[in-house]
């Protein structure tokens, strides 16, 4: 089970509070790792007494929990945010702007994705949360909208493996691949993957998927009674994500601090 705080923050002061104790939380993390991670060091980190902690959530594992929601959360608004940009894309720009995004986010919060369900108590199962039922859902209506193998066959089998897929995919390029080859060689190989699992065209060009990008989004996708003529505009590039209070956090360099309790 979950573990949950202890209370809600109503007022805008305890939500502050709240925010500089999770900024803190995830500094920790990136900074002294699981062995380090403590309510000591976060509450040093945060600037609270060790009380205010305690005063919202009950233990370390409640706060891992909520900064995996958190993360989660700014994963899928993330991606719907650049689906409804690019709904009027072919599947192929589509592809491309998901991977895009689930791509950047995970250099930007990659380690500490790793550490946190290193950490956590509960079952690590991609796709389960809310957020990420959202996410397959709009893939599955979007693919529903276009022609193409999946439409016939199953879209929400689609959906399901196309979001499974580029998650993986990007994880793993993201820590392991990036180095080696590069953002844009490693992004366009995986929308090469996504397509091919849907059995749809793969860009033309050669690790060149922006110019595909921009000239598949130039176009509607080929809809029942509807034309290509009217130009769509693609979303803007995606960028990491900044979470809630790492602005505040970034003012005051980490403090060292002997591990404690728990």
């Amino acid at each position: 089970m979950t573990p949950s705080a202890r209370r809600r923050p109503r007022q805008a002061r305890a939500r502050a509070t709240v925010d500089r104790i999770l900024a803190a939380a995830r500094r920790v993390l990136i900074d002294a790792g699981a062995d380090g991670f403590n309510t000591n060091r976060i509450a040093d980190a945060a600037g609270v007494g060790i009380g205010s902690i305690y005063e919202y959530f009950p233990n370390k594992q409640a706060i891992v929990e909520r900064l995996l929601d958190d993360l989660s959360a700014v994963e899928t608004d993330a991606v719907l945010a650049r689906l409804a940009a690019l709904a009027d894309a072919d599947v192929a720009a589509v592809a491309r702007g998901v991977v895009e995004t689930v791509f950047d986010l995970y250099v930007a919060h990659g380690p500490l994705y790793r550490v946190l369900h290193a950490l956590s108590s509960a079952e690590r199962r991609v796709g389960h949360r809310p957020g990420e039922r959202a996410v397959v859902a709009a893939v599955e209506r979007l693919l529903a909208e276009r022609r193409g193998p999946w439409r016939e066959a199953d879209p929400a089998l689609a959906a399901f493996t196309l979001f499974h897929l580029v998650e993986a995919l990007c994880e793993r390029f993201a820590r392991d691949g990036l180095p080696r080859w590069g953002r844009e060689r490693c992004i366009d190989t995986i929308t090469a993957a996504a397509l091919a699992a849907l059995g749809a065209p793969a860009p033309s060009t050669q690790h060149g998927g922006r110019g595909h990008q921009h000239s598949a989004a130039g176009h509607r996708p080929q809809r029942d009674g509807e034309d290509r003529r009217k130009p769509a505009h693609a979303g803007a590039p995606a960028g990491a994500v900044q979470m809630p209070g790492d602005v505040e956090q970034q003012r005051a360099p980490p403090t060292p601090h002997a591990p404690t309790d728990e």
